[in-house]
């Protein structure tokens, strides 16, 4: 069996709209939120080169992944749990907002539910969502389901912004 662990991040679904939160701080999950992301690239060669050349074309895409651990009563409990979980999946798109305590959080944008696979071992459950959006981007704002949106901004321990209110990273030489 594998090991259940506490969540050391938020996912809240809509963070502009309907504010859905996905996964909270500190709830069971049978792993990490995993990340597959790429974008389009085409490569070529040319006649007698010496090696082919990669263009990078965008259409960046990401895939976030995880495994939501439910405790129930029962075998019976657990299942509708399951059923109840996948009937909840968001259908619609939105944004994704993955949160940090450190404050720190990221944004995939144009988000979609592909699939929301579970299964249960007993009396607990294990309730997965796999969703695709486009490009993943550093959120400068900071998101509080309970009093909305606020000003702190990205900063190293020095207090020197990383962020700019563009998104952009900044990058020191």
């Amino acid at each position: 069996m594998d090991e259940v662990f506490d969540s050391v991040v938020r996912v809240v679904w809509d963070p502009d709209g309907s504010q859905i939160i996905l996964v909270d701080f500190g709830e069971p999950m049978w792993g990490e939120v995993a990340l597959d992301g790429g974008q389009a690239v085409d490569v070529a060669g040319a006649i007698r080169s010496p090696g082919k050349t990669a263009w990078p074309r965008g259409n960046e895409e990401n895939s976030l992944t995880f495994d939501v651990c439910g405790e129930t009563t029962g075998i019976a409990p657990a299942f509708e749990r399951r059923l109840t979980r996948a009937i909840a999946a968001p259908r619609d798109q939105a944004d994704v907002l993955l949160q940090f305590e450190s404050g720190s959080q990221f944004r995939l944008k144009r988000a979609a539910v592909e699939r929301w696979p579970n299964g249960q071992v007993g009396r607990l459950t294990r309730e997965s969502l796999v969703i695709r959006g486009g490009e993943l981007i550093a959120d400068v704002g900071t998101y509080d389901p309970l009093i909305g949106w606020g000003d702190n901004w990205f900063e190293t321990d020095e207090g020197e912004v990383v962020v700019s209110e563009d998104n952009e990273l900044f990058t020191w030489i």
